[in-house]
Protein backbone atom coordinates (compact mmCIF):
# COMPACT_ATOMS: atom_id res chain seq x y z
CA UNK A 1 0.00 0.00 0.00
CA UNK A 2 1.52 3.35 -1.03
CA UNK A 3 1.05 6.62 0.16
CA UNK A 4 -1.49 8.69 -1.37
CA UNK A 5 0.67 10.98 -4.17
CA UNK A 6 4.55 9.70 -2.91
CA UNK A 7 5.55 8.83 -6.64
CA UNK A 8 4.20 12.76 -7.87
CA UNK A 9 6.18 14.38 -4.69
CA UNK A 10 9.03 12.87 -4.80
CA UNK A 11 9.60 12.70 -8.61
CA UNK A 12 8.70 16.71 -8.15
CA UNK A 13 11.13 17.17 -5.59
CA UNK A 14 13.75 15.18 -7.67
CA UNK A 15 13.58 17.43 -10.49
CA UNK A 16 13.46 20.60 -8.36
CA UNK A 17 16.61 19.58 -6.46
CA UNK A 18 18.39 19.37 -10.12
CA UNK A 19 17.20 22.11 -11.60
CA UNK A 20 18.23 24.54 -8.35
CA UNK A 21 21.56 22.83 -8.16
CA UNK A 22 22.02 23.13 -12.05
CA UNK A 23 21.41 26.66 -11.34
CA UNK A 24 24.00 26.91 -8.40
CA UNK A 25 26.60 25.30 -10.45
CA UNK A 26 26.37 27.38 -13.69
CA UNK A 27 25.40 31.12 -11.53
CA UNK A 28 21.98 30.93 -12.22
CA UNK A 29 18.55 32.59 -10.25
CA UNK A 30 15.82 29.78 -10.32
CA UNK A 31 12.84 29.99 -8.00
CA UNK A 32 10.97 27.31 -7.29
CA UNK A 33 6.88 27.83 -5.87
CA UNK A 34 5.88 24.73 -4.16
CA UNK A 35 2.25 24.75 -3.76
CA UNK A 36 -0.12 22.00 -1.91
CA UNK A 37 -3.37 20.95 -3.09
CA UNK A 38 -4.40 22.98 -5.10
CA UNK A 39 -8.44 24.20 -5.32
CA UNK A 40 -10.05 26.42 -8.12
CA UNK A 41 -11.50 26.47 -11.18
CA UNK A 42 -9.92 24.62 -14.14
CA UNK A 43 -9.30 25.02 -17.52
CA UNK A 44 -8.33 22.11 -18.91
CA UNK A 45 -11.65 20.56 -21.03
CA UNK A 46 -12.23 17.45 -18.97
CA UNK A 47 -11.96 16.67 -15.26
CA UNK A 48 -8.26 16.64 -13.92
CA UNK A 49 -6.88 13.37 -12.73
CA UNK A 50 -6.25 14.97 -9.47
CA UNK A 51 -9.77 15.90 -9.20
CA UNK A 52 -11.04 12.40 -10.11
CA UNK A 53 -8.39 10.89 -7.32
CA UNK A 54 -10.03 13.51 -4.77
CA UNK A 55 -13.40 12.40 -5.47
CA UNK A 56 -12.94 8.95 -4.29
CA UNK A 57 -14.41 10.32 -0.99
CA UNK A 58 -17.67 10.64 -2.76
CA UNK A 59 -17.24 7.86 -5.81
CA UNK A 60 -15.56 5.52 -3.64
CA UNK A 61 -12.39 3.51 -4.61
CA UNK A 62 -11.64 -0.35 -4.95
CA UNK A 63 -8.01 0.90 -3.44
CA UNK A 64 -7.41 1.36 0.40
CA UNK A 65 -4.23 3.66 0.57
CA UNK A 66 -2.57 5.78 3.46
CA UNK A 67 -2.55 9.49 3.49
CA UNK A 68 -0.70 12.02 5.39
CA UNK A 69 -2.27 13.72 8.71
CA UNK A 70 -3.04 17.34 7.72
CA UNK A 71 -4.10 17.91 3.70
CA UNK A 72 -2.70 21.30 3.09
CA UNK A 73 -4.48 23.63 0.71
CA UNK A 74 -4.05 26.82 -1.46
CA UNK A 75 -5.95 28.35 -3.96
CA UNK A 76 -4.96 28.67 -7.75
CA UNK A 77 -5.40 32.52 -7.45
CA UNK A 78 -2.72 32.22 -4.80
CA UNK A 79 -0.39 30.49 -6.56
CA UNK A 80 -0.46 32.59 -9.58
CA UNK A 81 -0.36 35.46 -7.31
CA UNK A 82 2.91 34.33 -5.41
CA UNK A 83 4.27 33.30 -9.40
CA UNK A 84 3.84 36.92 -10.03
CA UNK A 85 5.37 38.23 -6.77
CA UNK A 86 8.46 36.56 -6.86
CA UNK A 87 9.07 37.20 -9.97
CA UNK A 88 9.07 40.98 -9.26
CA UNK A 89 10.52 39.96 -6.02
CA UNK A 90 14.63 41.26 -6.02
CA UNK A 91 15.77 39.18 -3.26
CA UNK A 92 13.27 36.13 -4.47
CA UNK A 93 15.99 33.09 -4.34
CA UNK A 94 15.39 29.23 -4.01
CA UNK A 95 12.06 27.34 -2.85
CA UNK A 96 8.77 28.60 -1.45
CA UNK A 97 6.12 26.73 -0.09
CA UNK A 98 2.76 28.35 -1.07
CA UNK A 99 0.05 27.01 1.38
CA UNK A 100 -2.91 28.40 2.66
CA UNK A 101 -4.96 25.99 4.96
CA UNK A 102 -3.91 22.78 6.85
CA UNK A 103 -6.73 20.51 7.63
CA UNK A 104 -6.80 17.14 8.57
CA UNK A 105 -8.91 14.14 6.50
CA UNK A 106 -11.23 13.62 9.55
CA UNK A 107 -12.29 17.01 9.79
CA UNK A 108 -12.71 17.51 5.76
CA UNK A 109 -14.92 14.23 6.19
CA UNK A 110 -16.98 15.53 8.76
CA UNK A 111 -17.13 19.25 6.73
CA UNK A 112 -17.94 17.47 3.48
CA UNK A 113 -20.64 15.26 5.31
CA UNK A 114 -22.45 18.15 7.13
CA UNK A 115 -22.51 19.93 4.39
CA UNK A 116 -23.45 17.23 1.88
CA UNK A 117 -25.66 14.96 3.30
CA UNK A 118 -26.54 13.72 0.02
CA UNK A 119 -23.51 12.12 -0.90
CA UNK A 120 -22.40 9.16 0.77
CA UNK A 121 -18.63 10.83 1.65
CA UNK A 122 -16.01 7.73 2.28
CA UNK A 123 -13.43 7.62 5.10
CA UNK A 124 -12.71 3.55 4.67
CA UNK A 125 -10.79 4.48 1.48
CA UNK A 126 -7.86 5.41 3.89
CA UNK A 127 -6.11 2.67 5.54
CA UNK A 128 -3.70 4.21 7.54
CA UNK A 129 -2.54 7.70 8.48
CA UNK A 130 0.53 9.30 8.33
CA UNK A 131 1.94 11.89 10.40
CA UNK A 132 4.03 14.38 8.35
CA UNK A 133 5.71 17.61 8.88
CA UNK A 134 3.90 20.75 8.33
CA UNK A 135 4.18 22.55 5.14
CA UNK A 136 4.83 26.33 5.80
CA UNK A 137 4.66 29.28 3.83
CA UNK A 138 6.41 31.14 6.63
CA UNK A 139 9.48 32.04 3.63
CA UNK A 140 6.79 33.52 1.24
CA UNK A 141 4.70 35.52 3.66
CA UNK A 142 8.62 37.34 4.91
CA UNK A 143 8.64 38.66 1.55
CA UNK A 144 5.64 40.69 1.97
CA UNK A 145 3.30 38.12 -0.08
CA UNK A 146 -0.10 38.84 1.50
CA UNK A 147 -2.30 34.76 0.44
CA UNK A 148 -6.03 36.74 -0.42
CA UNK A 149 -7.70 33.49 0.38
CA UNK A 150 -8.15 32.59 3.81
CA UNK A 151 -10.17 29.20 5.76
CA UNK A 152 -13.26 30.78 5.12
CA UNK A 153 -12.53 31.12 1.20
CA UNK A 154 -11.06 26.95 1.41
CA UNK A 155 -14.29 25.52 3.22
CA UNK A 156 -16.25 27.32 0.34
CA UNK A 157 -14.37 25.95 -2.30
CA UNK A 158 -14.13 22.78 -0.83
CA UNK A 159 -17.71 23.12 -1.12
CA UNK A 160 -18.15 24.14 -4.62
CA UNK A 161 -15.90 21.16 -5.04
CA UNK A 162 -17.96 18.62 -3.79
CA UNK A 163 -20.74 20.19 -5.68
CA UNK A 164 -18.85 20.25 -8.65
CA UNK A 165 -18.69 16.63 -8.32
CA UNK A 166 -22.06 15.91 -8.56
CA UNK A 167 -21.66 16.70 -12.06
CA UNK A 168 -19.35 14.20 -12.79
CA UNK A 169 -21.50 11.56 -10.66
CA UNK A 170 -24.40 12.14 -12.59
Amino acid sequence: MNLFGASYCMSKTAAERAALEFAESNSLDVVSVIPTWILGPFLCPGCPESVRSSLAMIMGSENQTKCTETIPFVHTDDVASAHIFLFEYPKAKGRYICSAVEVTFDKLIKFLSQRYPQFQIKDSLIDEVVKTKSLSSKKLLDTGFRQDCNYAVIQSLVAVFVMMSSYFLH
